[in-house]
């Protein structure tokens, strides 16, 4: 498994299926929709050809229509900002989210906007007949990747989907959409790690402390296998590095039971490069090598030596339990198909 790397210039978006009444439709379909411009007529555009009409006379249009049926114009200024998204912002590559009843889903946008007239059917019950269609006729194409329970989300995402909006951006809520999938990712020079809290049973401040400081010492492992591919004096270490102000990690928690931990950690001028590669080794570790799931980044004698000094690390600290009773875990969902571009029309 290789680190992520989030590309500076993808975006994020969330697109609302109806309150989840369509969401069926979004991904047994592989699409986006939106409904918002269904009052205005447009023919089907051909396979490959994208709906980009000019933005002045899309304007006038919608909100000649709008006028005539007496909308007011705040409604009528946020709806036509919505469908503006869809057609001109958006781009192929992009990630979206959308919300069902139950759990929100995540997509690569692989297509550009186009119109399609024909109604999308799902069948709910064959025997009596019970159906839904969707009508909206503004759509892009979506390879669908994974889905997150609502009950399993992120606080830091739970805030960021609060809008009631139908379209909106999420791009400042970038970090929050990686850590709720990824157990670690790179971006700009940064290294950013996630876990989760299982547990149920309220968290003592011993083991909030426990883990800080094993985190700390994640950083100075991993940067300094990197430099020498050993470390035999720890504790001489780490407090350099203490004195020395070069700690980097920062973290990001919700200790609550369940919650969430999320860190990032920088480079520092001079350090070694792949330092990253043994931070990510060794901080899967924590959470035990049968979970580890980066095995192939680094040789076997390495992994070893990491595995020692994780373990002392935790007995010295007196952390193994701690961590078995929160029940840290780190993101296991499947992420290929929104990195995967070979769909990308």
């Amino acid at each position: 498994m290789d680190i992520f790397q989030v590309p500076d210039d993808r975006r994020y978006w969330v697109v609302r299926a109806e309150s989840g009444r369509f969401y069926e439709h979004f991904v047994k379909y592989g699409v986006i929709a939106l409904g918002h411009l269904d009052c205005i007529e447009f023919k089907d555009t051909s396979e490959g050809e994208r709906f980009y009409p000019d933005e002045e006379e899309l304007t006038d249009q919608f909100k000649k229509y709008r006028e005539g049926k007496k909308y007011k114009k705040q409604s009528t200024s946020v709806q036509l900002a919505q469908a503006k998204s869809f057609i001109y912002d958006m781009s192929i590559g992009d990630w979206v989210v959308t919300i069902g009843s139950n759990l929100i889903r995540f997509g690569r946008i692989i297509s550009n906007s186009y119109i399609d007239n024909t109604p999308l059917i799902v069948v709910y019950d064959p025997e009596s007949g019970h159906q839904s269609e969707m009508e909206f006729k503004v759509r892009r194409e979506v390879s669908w990747g994974p889905s997150i329970s609502k009950k399993e989300l992120p606080y830091g995402l739970t805030q960021s989907l609060k809008s009631n909006l139908t379209v909106f951006n999420l791009d400042r809520h970038w970090q929050a959409v990686h850590h709720s999938l990824y157990p670690a990712f790179m971006k700009g020079g940064n290294l950013y790690l996630s876990s989760k809290i299982r547990s149920n049973d309220e968290i003592k401040n011993y083991s909030v402390s426990a883990i800080l400081t094993l985190l700390n010492e994640v950083e100075v492992i991993g940067k300094e296998f990197a430099k020498n591919n050993n470390l035999n004096n720890f504790e001489a270490i780490y407090n350099q590095y203490i004195d020395d102000e070069q700690l980097t990690i920062t973290t990001k928690a919700q200790f609550h039971s369940p919650g969430d931990i999320w860190n990032a950690i920088s480079s520092i001028v001079g350090e070694a490069d792949r330092w990253e590669t043994y931070v990510v080794v060794a901080y899967g570790m924590l959470f035990g090598n049968q979970k580890l799931g980066f095995d192939g980044l680094l040789d076997l004698q390495t992994r070893q030596k990491l595995w020692d000094l994780v373990l002392q690390r935790l007995k010295k600290n007196k952390a193994e339990k701690v961590v078995e009773s929160l029940q840290l875990e780190m993101p296991k969902t499947n992420t290929e198909k929104l990195e995967d571009s070979s769909k990308d029309k």
